[in-house]
């Protein structure tokens, strides 16, 4: 086993134990919580809301680099997987490995959104919304421990023997896998005139069409990245991979482009959290996905640009 995915392993240990310590204090304030009294268990309630807050908003922020982390542990392990050229050999290695990324991407998404309620209850004068701010961590939680189960079984059936197919084997037409057969099915123009019109369709200020039209251009995104856009971007019409971007012979440009991606998704769908949640809406919301967007398309095009400068030709 590598090095960075054993770092992982053991750094994700403990932030779980201090999730569960945290577990523990939640319980207790969701059964005891009451700001208007005045007796020396709420004062007591008070300090602990403060204090597990203040640890929680911290780890949580850790599991967003951890995520980062675990893409970097995934692609290392690629050197040591028979037949595997990037991260897309190490997940195919195991039945667990889609799973776990999707998995540790939703917890990202909600550990965002724990952040964004926690933020509105602390400007909150009394605040009112600590009963649902640990009530929601409790959901948080619950993932965060699926994740980690996840992932441990994941890294533990790993096996380095298992000859796996690289991802030009996978990402392509003729790949048994029922998703590849799907996608590359699909006329590339009709998925960059739908990237097109989903990222149009994002405009839309309301709190309802700017969640469902986020989760769409989200979906879109990544068919179109992988698809249409992946190769302009290795300069290589035949190699079509999510993936392999976040190499270094590509200068880690992937992880800019998903960053924004998972960007635009949060802000698509705060305001929908936030007004079932608190009651409140944040306007600024609107304009950070549209900025989000804006610079996800303009590194794209970039690409396609570039490559027919470069060669005189679309692909």
């Amino acid at each position: 086993m590598s090095f960075p995915i054993i770092s992982l392993f053991i750094i994700d240990s403990l932030l779980l134990i201090f999730l569960s310590i945290a577990l523990n204090i939640s319980i207790e304030i969701i059964r005891f919580w009451d700001f208007d009294s005045v007796d020396g268990k709420q004062y007591k309630l008070q300090k602990k809301v403060y204090l597990s807050s203040v640890i929680l908003s911290y780890v949580i922020a850790l599991k967003v680099i951890l995520f980062f982390m675990f893409l970097y542990a995934v692609d290392d392990l690629s050197n040591i997987i028979t037949g595997a050229m990037c991260s897309i050999g190490v997940l195919l290695n195991t039945d667990y490995g889609f799973l776990t990324l999707g998995l540790k991407f939703i917890v990202i998404i909600l550990c965002f959104l724990w952040l964004l309620l926690f933020k509105k209850n602390q400007e909150n004068k009394v605040l009112a919304f600590t009963k649902k701010l640990y009530k929601f961590f409790v959901l948080v939680y619950l993932f965060n421990l699926f994740e980690f189960i996840l992932f441990t079984i994941m890294i533990f059936s790993l096996k380095t023997d298992k000859i796996v197919s690289c991802c030009s084997t996978f990402f392509s037409q003729n790949s048994a896998n029922g998703f590849s057969q799907v996608l590359f099915s699909i006329d590339n123009k009709y998925i960059f005139i739908a990237f097109i019109l989903s990222f149009f369709l994002t405009f839309i200020k309301n709190k309802y069409f700017t969640a469902l039209f986020g989760i769409v251009f989200f979906l879109i995104s990544l068919m179109a990245i992988t698809s249409f856009f992946s190769p302009y971007i290795y300069e290589l019409p035949s190699h079509k991979c999510p993936f392999c971007i976040l190499q270094r012979d590509y200068y880690y440009i992937g992880y800019l482009i998903y960053t924004l991606v998972a960007a635009s998704l949060f802000y698509s769908i705060a305001n929908l959290f936030l007004s079932f949640t608190s009651g409140i809406q944040n306007t600024k919301f609107y304009f950070y996905i549209q900025i989000s967007n804006l610079g996800l398309v303009s590194i794209l095009l970039f690409y396609i640009c570039k490559y027919y400068l470069l060669n005189g030709v679309l692909l």
